[in-house]
């Protein structure tokens, strides 16, 4: 499956980034092929480059602030939810919406409608999927991201994250956003983090938080599709 998806898109050859043709005869970047279930964008969301952090967003948002924190969030009011909520425990709106819709995620937006954030479980595809290298060259720190598949790449930097009005962990961490939220606490959202050398997982996190945007491209007839 995934080598027919390779073979159908043009190669970048700097970066492997693959392109199609939309209906339009226009043609659309649509992320490095892994060999994996979704292709992944070369940079982040805000940035130009690979290496380069790119723009930190709370879960949900699709501007950038000086300061994360509850009072600033765009889907809470006194620190209830207002929107993507399961439990009358944490708001009392409830709408059951358990992924991010198009207008509220930033990649989207940013992007392009064949642009999403990744699900939790592209997140755990990724690491399963993949072999991770540390970086640490200068001002270029975070992992590269080789598929098992077929040897393809990212880079995701250590970017850090934000929690009130200064970035924290840059050069050491990163924290990237996925489009699924908590349901056991809506007041969080999925996310992967990955610390240095030596610690990677999944898990979530207070949806305030500013983290990284890395996107994806649903593969042509994958049938997956952004939840709306």
């Amino acid at each position: 499956m995934a080598f027919t998806a390779l073979a159908a898109c043009e190669k970048d050859p700097a970066g492997d980034n693959g392109t199609e043709q939309d209906g339009d005869g226009n043609t659309l970047e649509v992320g490095v092929d892994l060999g994996l279930t979704v292709r992944w964008a070369d940079h982040n969301v805000g940035a130009t480059a690979p290496e380069e952090a790119g723009n930190l967003y709370g879960w949900g948002e699709t501007h950038t602030k000086d300061d994360y924190c509850w009072d600033k969030y765009s889907w809470a009011t006194n620190m209830m939810m207002t929107k993507y909520n399961t439990s009358s425990g944490y708001g009392s709106v409830i709408d059951n919406k358990t992924t991010l819709e198009s207008a509220d995620d930033v990649a989207t937006v940013e992007m392009g409608e064949q642009w999403r954030m990744p699900t939790k479980e592209d997140f755990a595809e990724l690491i399963s999927g993949c072999t991770w290298t540390w970086v640490d060259e200068g001002t270029k720190k975070g992992y590269t991201i080789t598929s098992k598949v077929n040897s393809n790449s990212i880079f995701l930097p250590a970017a850090g994250m934000q929690n009130g009005k200064q970035p924290q962990d840059v050069g050491t961490s990163g924290l990237y956003w996925s489009s699924t939220l908590d349901t056991g606490s809506p007041n969080s959202a999925a996310r992967i983090l990955f610390y240095s050398n030596n610690l990677i997982f999944t898990g979530s996190d207070s949806r305030y938080y500013g983290a990284s945007i890395r996107a994806v491209a649903v593969k042509k007839g994958s049938g997956t599709a952004q939840s709306q």
